[in-house]
Formats: structure tokens, C-alpha cells, sequence
């Protein structure tokens, strides 16, 4: 088998989809008409959100009984692939409720990926309140490309840090990058931004020190 074509789970149809649970999604997501060829929206939700339900409720369990969860179930495994599988052929997104389900499968937490993955990124792990260090940048892209000064202690009270975490953000390169970045998205034109930037830089020259 090709490794472009999707594994197949069962041996029989459609990229190893059988028949029988393309009737099962169309059956419990009340779909309309005995086509199997139209794609299942409702099934897949409804599906997801049952097997959800069931996982959550596994979890919960061991968690009242102090004891470990066992290895993810071979039929929860086998259901959230099929459906996975099942969007793929249809060349559908999976709808949020899948992507939930395989988020809780995968025992992942919201705002907390890998930190081998945060370093193939590029992003800084050591930064707390990743959404106020993104607002920040672009708030201070914003004012560098309408050629104004914005105090550490202003965007600060802005985006609901310290002044000094502010400094230390303006420091880091990945922040003076995308602080870069929001600023030729506001000019739409790099000559701009350069141009606005060192009009800025000579005036804090000019009158010494740039305001904090």
C-alpha cells in the first residue's frame, strides 16, 4: 500500500470504510435520504460527542477511585480513527467536536503543548501569558508603524502585565520579530515602516532618553 493512501482499518470498502458505518453515521446523525456517498456532518458530531462522553466518564471514574487510567480503549481507538478516516475520504475538516474527542484521547491540555515543540517553533517556553505577550508585540508594531512611542508602563496597563515583564518581552527576538511584522502589516509597505521607524529613532535621539 501507498504511503499517500489513508490505512485501512477494516478490509473491505471504501479506503477501509465499510458500508455499514457510513449507515451508522447517517443513522444517528438523523441525516436525510439512504445515500452513503453524502457526507455524514451530523453523524460524525453526534458520534464524537458520544464517545466523548464516554471517555470523560472512564477518566472520571479512575480519577474517584485513585488509580490510573488504563491505555486508551481499542474501541475508542478503532472509533476515532474511523472517524478521522471518514473525514479524509470525504475531504472534509473535522468538525470541533472530533478535535475535541482526540484531544481528550491524546490527554493533551489547553495551552500546554510539548516543549520539544515550542523549541521547533521557535517559540520562548519561559513566556507566561503567551496571549498578552502576542497583543503586546502587536500593539507596539501598531504604534512603530504610525510612528508614535508607547511607554512599557501604558502597554503594560494595556495587556494586563507588569512594566518590567514589558521591557524584558521588548528584549526577545521572537518578540521584536512579530512587533516587526505587525508593523509592515499596518504600512503594508516595509519602506514605510523603515522610514517611520528611523524618523522615531532620531526624534528619541533628539530628546534623550525614550520615555518608560
Amino acid at each position: 500500500m501507498s504511503k499517500s493512501q489513508i490505512p485501512r482499518l477494516f478490509a473491505w470498502g471504501d479506503d477501509g470504510l465499510p458500508g455499514e458505518f457510513k449507515i451508522y453515521l447517517k443513522g444517528i446523525g438523523e441525516d436525510d435520504g439512504p445515500s452513503q456517498v453524502v457526507f455524514s456532518r451530523n453523524g460524525v458530531v453526534r458520534v464524537a460527542n458520544k464517545f466523548r462522553s464516554l471517555l470523560e466518564k472512564e477518566k472520571e471514574d479512575f480519577k474517584v477511585s485513585k488509580g490510573h487510567p488504563p491505555k486508551l480503549s481499542h474501541e475508542i481507538r478503532s472509533i476515532l480513527y474511523l472517524l478521522h478516516a471518514y473525514c479524509a475520504h470525504h475531504k472534509e475538516p473535522a468538525p470541533p467536536e472530533l478535535l475535541w474527542l482526540t484531544f481528550k484521547a491524546l490527554d493533551l491540555q489547553e495551552q500546554k503543548p510539548a516543549r520539544e515543540i515550542e523549541q521547533l517553533l521557535g517559540v520562548p517556553a519561559a513566556v507566561e501569558k503567551m496571549e498578552a505577550f502576542f497583543r503586546a508585540s502587536a500593539l507596539d508594531g501598531a504604534a512603530d508603524a504610525k510612528g508614535e512611542d508607547m511607554s512599557a508602563a501604558q502597554l503594560g496597563r494595556d495587556v494586563g502585565v507588569e512594566r518590567a515583564t514589558i521591557r524584558r518581552w521588548r528584549e526577545d527576538p521572537l518578540y521584536k520579530a512579530r512587533r516587526q511584522f505587525a508593523a509592515m502589516a499596518w504600512t503594508n509597505a516595509p519602506g514605510i515602516y523603515a522610514a517611520r521607524r528611523n524618523a522615531r529613532n532620531q526624534r528619541v535621539t533628539k530628546g534623550g532618553n525614550r520615555k518608560v
